[in-house]
This record gives structure tokens, C-alpha cells and sequence, in this order.
């Protein structure tokens, strides 16, 4: 065995460690939970942010979970009429039926 060889050991591949909360998956205690909790509340109705964060006890995860139910498919997202800078989400039936 060389120094070098001795100094620089090949590398070991190392598996990944299994995720426990794969993607899709919903805490009870959880932002998306939470959200998806107060938009169940009237379905049809579209909710703003603000209307939301005063909702929820830890709104800093609030932009997270919004994304996050919109990319899977569970809340949908609208401009509100007064300005395209505002916007404004409702649950979807995936989002029902995922939550409830």
C-alpha cells in the first residue's frame, strides 16, 4: 500500500437512509394540515392569505404549506378580482379527500 493509497481510501457508498414521511404524506400537527383544516371549513369559498394566517398558531410555515397543497393538487390558487398581486385559495376535491 502506497502513502497516497493509504491518505486517500476509496470512497464507500453509502444507501440513503428511508424517508418516514414520504411526499404526500400529512402530520396532523403539520402546516399543510392545517391548511388544508381551515379551507375545508366552506370549500367553495375562496380564502385570502391574511384570512388564513389569522387562522392558523405558527402562520411563518404558511407560504410552505400553500405551495406545497397547491403542487400536489390539493388547494388551487386564483388572482382575486381586485388585483392580480393578491391571491386567493380554495381546497379541491383531491384536497378533500386527502384530508378528509
Amino acid at each position: 500500500m502506497t502513502i497516497w493509497q493509504f491518505q486517500n481510501p476509496p470512497a464507500v457508498r453509502r444507501q440513503a437512509p428511508e424517508n418516514p414521511k414520504p411526499l404526500g404524506t400529512l402530520s396532523a400537527t403539520g402546516a399543510t394540515a392545517q391548511v388544508l383544516f381551515i379551507l375545508s371549513e366552506a370549500p367553495q369559498r375562496y380564502w385570502s392569505y391574511r384570512e388564513i394566517a389569522k387562522r392558523l398558531p405558527q402562520p411563518k410555515s404558511l407560504s410552505w404549506a400553500l405551495r406545497h397543497a397547491q403542487l400536489l393538487g390539493w388547494i388551487e390558487r386564483a388572482e382575486d378580482h381586485r388585483s392580480s398581486r393578491y391571491l386567493r385559495y380554495r381546497i379541491t376535491e383531491l384536497g378533500a379527500q386527502v384530508f378528509g
